[in-house]
C-alpha cells in the first residue's frame, strides 16, 4: 500500500518506479500499481482505500503530477473473451499497452 504522497516524496528522493494503470475489461475503472524493485504497491486513497479513477485520462493526471512520465496500461481480459487460450483465473490474459503519463 502507498499513497499518493509517499510516491511524491519517493521520486524526489530520486527513486524511478515503474507504475501500472490497471484495469478490468469490463469495466471502466482504473487503479495505479507501483513497482519498485520486486516490491508491488496499489496507490491508495486518505482512508486506506484503493485509489479508483473513473477515467484513463484522471489515472494519467494522477501519474503526471506525481513525477512518473512513462506507465503501462494493463487491462485484464474477461475469461469467457479469450478465445483458443487457456488461462487460469492465477494467471488471467493481460494486455500490457505502454504508454506515456
Amino acid at each position: 500500500m502507498m499513497k499518493l504522497k509517499e510516491l511524491k516524496k519517493m521520486i524526489r528522493n530520486g527513486v524511478e518506479p515503474e507504475a501500472e494503470i490497471v484495469t478490468q475489461a469490463t469495466h471502466s475503472q482504473y487503479a495505479i500499481r507501483i513497482l519498485t524493485g520486486e516490491e508491488s504497491h496499489r496507490l491508495m486513497n486518505w482512508r486506506n482505500r484503493p485509489l479508483i479513477f473513473r477515467s484513463l485520462d484522471q489515472a494519467r493526471q494522477t501519474l503526471a503530477q506525481a513525477g512518473i512520465k512513462y506507465a503501462t496500461l494493463i487491462q485484464h481480459m474477461a475469461h469467457d473473451e479469450i478465445i483458443g487460450r487457456i488461462a487460469t483465473y492465477d494467471e488471467p490474459y493481460q494486455a500490457r499497452i505502454p504508454m506515456s503519463a
